[in-house]
């Protein structure tokens, strides 16, 4: 009986120190990319830096039924408010490149959008340099969060029930978008289907054709994020554009709207297919 006792308390701290070290590694990345600044360049670096930000907030999810409500909000506000910190300079680049994507290079009112757009990113990057020595005591404020978190009776359960939270705030999501696909619906099921994807990488190999296939909706909800972000900003400052230009513009927008969005719903069936989502959850978290 002892020796039961002894050999699941084992593989507790096992599952515990497995979990911890996936999310530390997470916080390794995103120094590694630091150190690679000069190679990757700004704006791969700060877009995985975010990326790593953003994993380690689907973790969090993951465990936040064994953490204290305000441990779990003090490491989930210290990663956002890394990510947030980052977020000016790469939604601009955003918004360019998905203009670009829209053929604007190879048209007069495109090409005039597209001037208008880097001169607010020039504006905004020279106004707010991005301090790298801050990123990088960010990180390690992270880690010392990381390392002192208690996870203990953490188990296989706990992440099985983190993991259907997410399935199920993106089943919901899926459900309401057949009807009425508002951008706000949009991102809240674009969240819903990264927190999902970035659970299932840590939890098995990327490779699973499940997860391929939660990235591929990742991707389509991504790229509707994309261009609502763009038209958002557009209108916003309307002002300072020619009519003609957004008149040349949104019919294209909407058109590449109209077709991620039938993609994302399509793919979405797959993934929230009633008789595959729950042996899914059961096979990932064994």
């Amino acid at each position: 009986m002892k020796q039961k006792a002894l050999g699941k308390k084992k593989r507790q701290e096992k599952i515990e120190a497995a979990t911890r070290d996936a999310a530390l590694s997470l916080v390794d990345t995103a120094r590694q990319d630091l150190a690679a600044l000069e190679k990757m360049g700004e704006k791969e670096t700060i877009h995985q830096v975010r990326v790593a930000m953003k994993r380690l907030r689907a973790f969090l999810r993951l465990v936040r039924g064994r953490l204290s409500e305000p441990e779990y909000q003090r490491i989930n506000d210290r990663c956002r408010q890394l990510a947030n910190d980052l977020s000016g300079s790469r939604d601009s680049d955003v918004a360019i490149d998905t203009l670009i994507d829209l053929g604007a290079s190879g048209h007069p009112s495109g090409q005039s959008l597209l001037a208008a757009l880097e001169t607010d990113s020039d504006s905004a990057t020279s106004r707010q340099p991005t301090d790298w020595i801050r990123v990088e005591q960010a990180l390690d404020q992270i880690a010392h969060e990381l390392v002192r978190m208690d996870l203990a009776g953490l188990r296989p359960k706990d992440l099985r029930k983190g993991l259907r939270k997410s399935y199920d705030k993106g089943l919901k999501a899926w459900r309401k978008a057949r009807d009425c696909a508002g951008s706000e619906l949009l991102h809240d099921w674009r969240k819903s289907v990264k927190h999902a994807y970035y659970q299932n990488q840590l939890l098995q190999s990327s490779k699973d054709k499940h997860t391929r296939r939660l990235k591929l909706l990742s991707d389509y909800l991504g790229d509707l994020h994309d261009l609502d972000m763009l038209q958002e900003r557009l209108l916003a400052r309307r002002r300072y554009y020619w009519q003609s230009d957004l008149e040349w513009l949104m019919p294209r927008l909407n058109k590449r709207r109209a077709a991620l969005l039938a993609a994302a719903l399509k793919e979405g069936k797959k993934v929230y297919a009633n008789t595959t989502l729950k042996k899914r959850v059961e096979k990932v978290v064994a």
